[in-house]
């Protein structure tokens, strides 16, 4: 390595790697447009310049924030502190709502002050950062619950979110109701309590996933032109189904992942959303509106008795819950969250101590944690994320000056737990080329990769295909593509399917 690179070769490396991670919108502008067209044989003071420069974008991000909102440009929100999922930290047991058959961890968790405090700390943390009150909340995952529900109110929220799965559970209407029924998604609603009611907004799941996931392979003025008239046809289909007056008190909540999808765009996004934003402005019949605006709009808003319990994803728990590495992880937590509370009952530690031990229960309590464990989504730093993990809960038994149990010292993550999504091929396959499975053999001996599988920093909760089919002959190449529903019911224009090998 020493002999086939140089000192220069590295220090290129490093001022290319820092550009590439450049936003779009600074590239163009000095001194990262004279590094550009500098190309190579970078100093050690061209660096400084870079990092410098970064570390004034980085610097300028709360204050560009500060400045849209109080414009009234933007509404900011918050999740809880470390992000855990507020549910599961109020009660283990509530994951069998959604998974009657789920498979819970040996003891019940119930810290219903942790979630609180996560919420605390993170209302507290925005107002000191923007010196406004904080109205909103956008619950990790949007994973919600009456118990959480109640916790928001205590808390003077206004508002929270989650995914339509959830008020149509909420409704008991199906996880896919008929068009005169899902116009029901279009409103904002109220949940009510002793101690004071929260407004509840509920994301369109089509809308929002083509931003996330779709519209990164189309021309941007297309991707903006599509996004408008599908707005536009829900504007119709409100005023054929329910009337100008249902129409008037409608509102389509678009959610997604704000910082995962926008690396997969031309440009980081920047040409989609200028176009996007500039067809909304234009179009008379679409106001943009910001969640608490919206609340000032009206008096009433229609109720919900009940709330189902569950997150934005399959609307449950089970990315986060069952999985044995998911509950062995719930062990580790509710063994070292016991010895604290012990250790606070005790008398025999100062608030300082039992508080540094706490903060690294509430930092064990994220819920990126568990996204790791089991078999739904995989990653190269598995191992890394497991040992970071019981590092934290080593800390409090460390902090406390008692024994660390041995346990966590064992680590959680299995390979054995994962699945295997891809079959390779048994032998050579000639399938007639009709698109269709003519018969039972015709694709015995194909490879097939589970499509389903596939887990990464993101979870695509739409996804197209189910199934993918490969083989081979002496000849040719074979590739199957089975889609979740018939080809003729996907509705999405210019779809490209893209194999690279």
């Amino acid at each position: 390595m020493q002999s086939d690179f140089s000192n220069q070769d590295f220090r290129d490396l490093q001022v290319w790697y820092n550009l590439c991670w450049t936003g779009e919108a600074h590239k163009s502008k000095s001194p990262f447009i004279d590094l550009i067209k500098k190309n190579r044989n970078f100093t050690e003071a061209d660096k400084q310049t870079l990092i410098t420069a970064q570390r004034d974008i980085l610097a300028a991000v709360i204050p560009k924030h500060k400045q849209a909102a109080s414009r009234g440009q933007i509404e900011l929100s918050v999740s809880p502190f470390y992000h855990p999922i507020l549910p599961l930290l109020c009660d283990t047991d509530i994951a069998k709502i959604s998974m009657p058959s789920i498979t819970l961890p040996l003891h019940h968790f119930s810290y219903p002050e942790d979630a609180n405090s996560q919420l605390e700390k993170a209302k507290l943390y925005f107002e000191n950062l923007f010196q406004i009150p904080l109205r909103g909340i956008w619950p990790s995952e949007g994973s919600i619950s009456e118990q959480v529900l109640e916790l928001a109110i205590e808390n003077g929220i206004q508002w929270a979110a989650s995914d339509e799965e959830i008020l149509f559970q909420s409704l008991r209407l199906s996880k896919s109701p008929q068009v005169e029924q899902r116009e029901v998604l279009y409103q904002s609603y109220v949940y009510e309590t002793e101690k004071g009611k929260i407004n509840l907004f509920f994301r369109d799941h089509t809308l929002s996933d083509l931003i996330g996931f779709v519209y990164q392979n189309w021309e941007a003025k297309k991707a903006a032109t599509d996004f408008v008239s599908r707005v536009l046809q829900i504007r119709e289909r409100i005023l054929q189904t329910r009337g100008e007056e249902y129409l008037a008190h409608s509102i389509v909540s678009v959610i997604l992942d704000g910082e995962n999808c926008w690396e997969f765009y031309p440009h980081n996004g920047r040409p989609f959303l200028q176009a996007l934003y500039e067809r909304l402005s234009q179009e008379p019949l679409i106001q943009t509106i910001t969640f608490s605006e919206f609340i000032k709009t009206q008096q009433d808003f229609p109720r919900l008795a009940s709330v189902f319990p569950g997150s934005w994803i399959n609307h449950n728990f089970s990315i986060w819950i069952g999985h044995p590495e998911d509950n062995l992880a719930w062990e580790y937590l509710y063994q070292t969250r016991q010895a604290l509370k012990t250790a606070e009952q005790s008398g025999k530690y100062p608030p300082e101590i039992l508080q540094k031990a706490k903060e690294e229960i509430f930092i064990a309590e994220g819920s990126d944690w568990w996204w790791w464990y089991g078999d739904d989504h995989s990653t190269e730093n598995a191992k890394e994320f497991d040992a970071l993990f019981r590092n934290h809960l080593i800390h409090v038994f460390k902090i406390l000056g008692q024994d660390v149990p041995p346990l966590l010292y064992h680590p959680i993550h299995k390979d054995v737990y994962k699945k295997v999504i891809t079959v390779p091929p048994k032998g050579f396959i000639e399938p007639v080329l009709d698109g269709l499975q003519t018969n039972y053999f015709e694709w015995l001996g194909a490879g097939i990769f589970d499509v389903t599988q596939r887990g990464t920093a993101m979870h695509q909760t739409s996804q197209l295909i189910y199934r993918i089919y490969f083989g081979f002959n002496l000849e040719s190449c074979y590739f199957r593509i089975d889609p979740k529903v018939s080809w003729d019911k996907i509705q999405t224009p210019e779809l490209e399917l893209i194999i690279e090998i």
